[in-house]
């Protein structure tokens, strides 16, 4: 049974930046992202480790929308009140107020990527940029929804299974050790879940599988399939991937009341 009120998103989906088909508004969509990138992935990162005490909100897609399409036009139609701004307004605001900024336009959209820069590079280079920092935002979404819904299966185990730190390295674990976020570089390499060689994911499988083994409900295919490693047929990686796979999604469609942002395979030029 899925929850009447669903969860927030703490980050924008891909799709709703890459949606827009009018260029113009496509171009405000990712300044307005790229403009916060930064500081609201330090405020998610101080929220989790417990040293902000400002409360990071997530927001509905239309709020995340809102906030995309946001403009001179739009701060002055908030300020003037007008209806059809109020979401608008609840996230603006907010942002004002984790940044401390009278505005949120005041906050410069970056110019480069990665040390490119977004000006001078071809028009294919800029598009396979856009698929780079649309990789970076899932695996943003994945990491932080992970972590949040592991909080919320664990909280309803009993405490020996919720130690924060505890659960922080576990999902740490999940993903390549040299993996940050936000990104100062791109990946070299596919690494992690994303990995294409089977036998390069193994080690984030098994801690994937780990974490899901406290969860409620987990299926005994996955809790009681003993660890996976260089010794284990390359089948039953496959069908525990599978199961591991189809249990995220359903738990936590089943938690929040709304699909999971997901992770995707590494763009290549």
């Amino acid at each position: 049974k899925m929850r009447s009120q669903a969860w927030g998103y703490w980050l924008p989906e891909p799709a709703l930046i890459i949606g827009p088909s009018d260029p113009v508004r496509a171009a405000r969509y990712l300044g307005n992202w790229l403009r916060i990138r930064e500081s609201w992935c330090a405020a998610l990162g101080e929220e989790l480790s417990r040293s902000r005490t400002f409360e990071v909100k997530c927001f509905k897609n239309q709020e995340w929308r809102d906030y995309l399409n946001v403009s001179e036009k739009a701060i002055e139609e908030m300020l003037n009140e007008d209806v059809k701004r109020r979401g608008t307004k609840l996230i603006v605001e907010h942002f004002q107020e984790l940044f401390a900024v009278p505005s949120i336009l005041q906050m410069s959209v970056p110019t480069s990527w990665l040390s490119e820069d977004l000006s001078s590079v071809p028009e294919h280079r800029r598009t396979f940029l856009k698929q780079q920092m649309m990789w970076e935002l899932a695996e943003l979404g994945f990491y932080r929804e992970l972590t949040e819904i592991d909080l919320y299966m664990t909280t309803l185990q009993d405490s020996a299974h919720h130690d924060p730190g505890l659960r922080a390295a576990l999902v740490a674990a999940i993903f390549p050790s040299d993996r940050t976020f936000p990104m100062w570089e791109f990946p070299a390499s596919t690494k992690g879940l994303e990995a294409e060689d089977i036998w390069d994911r193994v080690p984030h499988l098994e801690a994937l599988r780990q974490l899901m083994g406290d969860w409620p409900s987990v299926p005994p295919e996955i809790k009681s399939s003993g660890p996976l490693d260089s010794a284990t047929p390359t089948s039953r990686i496959q069908d525990i991937e599978k199961r591991m796979a189809n249990f995220y999604c359903e738990a936590f469609l089943e938690a929040s009341g709304r699909p999971p942002i997901l992770p995707r395979r590494l763009p290549r030029c």
